[in-house]
């Protein structure tokens, strides 16, 4: 699997605060986002089978 690359813009204030928060957690932005992404697809998955 090739990696893609996902380039959105935030204010500065959010990205200040996103840098903190990943700091304490110690984990990169790529993974936080990554897991975000797929936490919401999992939702909506189950859902969408709840649904049926």
């Amino acid at each position: 699997m090739s990696d893609k690359v996902l380039a959105i813009r935030i204010d500065d204030e959010l990205q200040r605060e996103v840098k903190i928060h990943l700091a304490k957690k110690g984990i990169s932005l790529k993974d936080y986002i990554t897991n975000l992404i797929q936490d919401d697809l999992v939702k909506e998955q189950r859902r969408e089978n709840t649904n049926k």
